[in-house]
């Protein structure tokens, strides 16, 4: 049984399967890439009872799947390396491994276009340091409304 904690993963197999009382799951298996339990597999089960299918669905779009029908699952790409949380849980003196997808999703429109040019004219100062230091060609601050401030 695979410790508890945090590991680097990639997908190594996916597919449809049911639960003992018949709900229907989507099961992940994922294969550690790093580490001491490199090539352990742990798996994660994505079921879709009535008590379950938000958890199931908050999982799903963790791995990468941004669509509404089910049916399109397994065709869909899914983000390939993950890191995964490994807990374990003990049900009638049997210990069992619970897997959580642990991801960063991003927020669109969190900042505008002119937000992220006045960040780079704030801090040119740090991208010519780092260019001097690497022997790169400095580049000059971005103008006002510029459309190429990182070409």
């Amino acid at each position: 049984m695979i410790p508890a904690g945090s590991y680097q993963t990639r997908i190594a197999q996916r597919g449809w399967d049911k639960t003992q009382r018949g709900d229907p799951q989507y099961v992940v298996e994922f294969e550690v890439t790093h580490g001491r339990e490199m090539y352990t597999r742990v798996t994660l089960r994505c079921t879709f009872s009535e008590g379950a299918a938000k958890i199931a669905v908050e999982q799903l779009r963790r791995l990468g799947w941004r669509g509404v029908d089910l049916s399109t699952l397994d065709a869909a790409t899914l983000n390939e390396r993950h890191t995964i949380e490994a807990t374990h849980r003990v049900v009638d003196s049997k210990t069992y491994v619970d897997v959580s997808v642990i991801a960063w999703v991003p927020k669109p429109g969190l900042y505008s276009a002119e937000d992220l040019r006045a960040l780079s004219r704030r801090r040119h100062g740090a991208f010519a340091e780092i260019d001097r230091r690497l022997g790169l060609p400095e580049q000059p601050a971005p103008e006002p409304g510029s459309d190429d401030d990182f070409t």
